[in-house]
């Protein structure tokens, strides 16, 4: 006799599914009083867990590349944010793009999209976002007669580097 729970495992294994990934946590550059996600902070107080450590980033994108390759997906996509994911550096996502060749079985692509306040991007990481054929988001501030305001009331004003 077959287990429900096993049956409905392994369907559920084969199902295609998408993942945010916040590779820095809730941590930004930037201090925007309308932000939600810079409070989940306070629930880990030691900075350094934020940080994606680089054994787990590998089982991430090894783990899902072989998920979303299981359940019959070509096209793999991977959504990178935050906090302000960019934090992490250049090199950073310069490792994360040849783990995805490396474990990109063949007949397979990979798309990235990065989702950002872009003050920290410059030349060079335009150059890679332009190579890798990076999606980029980019979250801006409008002055503040047409800043959005939270369920509290609070706006924030434009971000200097906007």
């Amino acid at each position: 006799m077959t287990d429900l729970r096993d049956d409905v495992g392994d369907r559920l294994a084969a199902s295609p599914f998408w993942v945010m990934a916040k590779p820095m946590g809730p941590r930004c550059n930037l201090d925007c009083t309308y932000c939600y996600y810079l409070k989940k902070a306070e629930l880990y107080p030691e900075e350094n867990k934020f940080r994606i450590p680089p054994d787990v980033l590998e089982t991430f994108i090894r783990d899902y590349i072989a998920s979303q390759s299981r359940a019959g997906l070509r096209e793999i996509q991977f959504v990178w944010q935050g906090g302000e994911p960019t934090m992490l550096g250049l090199d950073c996502f310069q490792t994360i793009t040849a783990l995805q060749r490396r474990h990109c079985p063949p007949g397979h692509a990979i798309r990235n999209a990065l989702q950002t306040n872009g003050t920290l991007l410059d030349d060079e990481w335009a150059r890679f976002l332009h190579e890798e054929q990076f999606l980029v988001g980019l979250s801006l501030d409008g002055p503040p007669r047409t800043t959005i305001t939270d369920a509290t009331g609070a706006t924030s004003p434009v971000p200097p580097a906007c």
